[in-house]
């Protein structure tokens, strides 16, 4: 590990000229809520305030073989002041030493370049920053929480400050990447922790993605099969995943995601998704399903998602959550005003990137909320 940091030091005063003369934007956001409450807690109607700020600076050099990019992120709820909001405080820098090696450390997650993940059935399923569900957060979760944003679709883990990439482009539309996650040990690092992933773009044809994740003894490893095609106004995504776990059965995952129409230029497009995760151990199986259709009426453009999940023990009682989310989003230039209603079940946690939960003892929970915000960039 301390050689990891000592070689992205040394990667990063490399790369310091690089930031003399480099590119500055800045954004920031508040959000309040009018009113919120639940059906279950007896609490009187409350209201609520968050909002955060960014800034960020990225250089490339002219012959467009080196770069880097260093944001900075604090924010403000509820009279809480704090840093790295929304995970937004980072650093990574790039090098491409000829046209087949590709080299990236810092925040490898963050603007990612080679590797294949999902669409539609991550951030793609709104295509917008504001993502209204009913924890606010950037990264739409099915509903209930029941299956992760991004389900049956390549995760290497990047969620470290010091992780890195190393990309191998023997052809066009060939990637070989390799990840390694921030850790402890060298073989944490190296061993334990490794991603791999081959992606492949064929020609006229869509993108292709075999990807594999270690884990330490004892953990989760995982297997990921994926294709994504685009066909006139329409794309589909399918991905595959198997959980490998030591002496059980795997855990076998699957995600469909569909679009019709352009989400940048169209005024009618809508989305749907669908994740399916079945235990070949216990037989349990969990669904997560959600449509999104999103129209724009010339004075604001409205979206629609609406979720269902599902969590069916085999021999047990299932349970069901459902999310309802409509809002209305105003662009006027570098600025965007959204306001929308927020219903779900379920009990409302405090991690903000995993949305509520739901049990057969908060299935009957109906939360409510009335958000407005406002969001800039420059």
């Amino acid at each position: 590990m301390k050689k990891l940091i000592a070689i992205l030091v040394v990667f990063g005063l490399l790369t310091t000229a690089v930031f003399a003369q480099a590119n500055f934007s800045a954004g920031g956001a508040t959000r309040f809520t009018l009113a919120e409450s639940d059906t279950e807690t007896d609490e009187d109607v409350g209201t609520a305030f968050t909002s955060w700020f960014w800034m960020a600076a990225d250089k490339t050099n002219e012959d467009n073989t080196m770069g880097a990019k260093g944001s900075f992120s604090i924010d403000m709820a509820d009279g809480d002041f704090g840093f790295d909001a929304h995970g937004g405080t980072y650093f990574y820098a790039w090098w491409q030493p000829i046209d087949q090696l590709f080299i990236k450390m810092g925040k490898v997650g963050e603007d990612g370049k080679h590797w294949a993940g999902a669409d539609m059935m991550g951030w793609g399923f709104e295509s917008n920053d504001l993502l209204i569900n009913p924890e606010f957060n950037y990264y739409n979760a099915f509903a209930g929480g029941v299956l992760p944003d991004s389900f049956a679709f390549f995760d290497a883990g990047f969620n470290d400050k010091t992780d890195l990439q190393i990309s191998i482009l023997p052809m066009d539309g060939l990637a070989i990447n390799l990840g390694f996650v921030g850790g402890d040990t060298a073989e944490s690092v190296f061993v334990d922790n490794i991603a791999l992933q081959v992606v492949y773009q064929i020609p006229d044809l869509g993108e292709a993605a075999i990807g594999f994740k270690n884990a330490p003894e004892g953990g989760d490893r995982n297997v990921w099969l994926q294709y994504s095609m685009p066909i006139s106004n329409m794309k589909i995504e399918a991905g595959l995943q198997f959980t490998i776990r030591d002496d059980i059965d795997p855990i076998l995952g699957v995600g469909l995601g569909f679009r019709y129409g352009n989400q940048w230029g169209d005024q009618f497009w809508a989305t749907a998704r669908l994740g399916i995760q079945y235990d070949l151990e216990s037989k349990d199986m969990i669904i997560g399903f959600g449509v999104c259709p999103s129209y724009d009426l010339e004075i604001f453009r409205i979206y629609v998602p609406f979720g269902i999940g599902m969590i069916m023990p085999d021999g047990g009682d299932s349970v069901m959550a459902w999310s309802f989310n409509p809002y209305i989003r105003r662009s006027m230039g570098g600025l965007e005003v959204w306001a929308g209603i927020i219903a779900y079940n379920g009990i409302h946690t405090s991690n903000s990137w995993a949305g509520p939960t739901i049990s057969a003892d908060s299935e009957d929970q109906v939360n409510w909320a009335i958000p407005v915000g406002f969001m800039w960039a420059w």
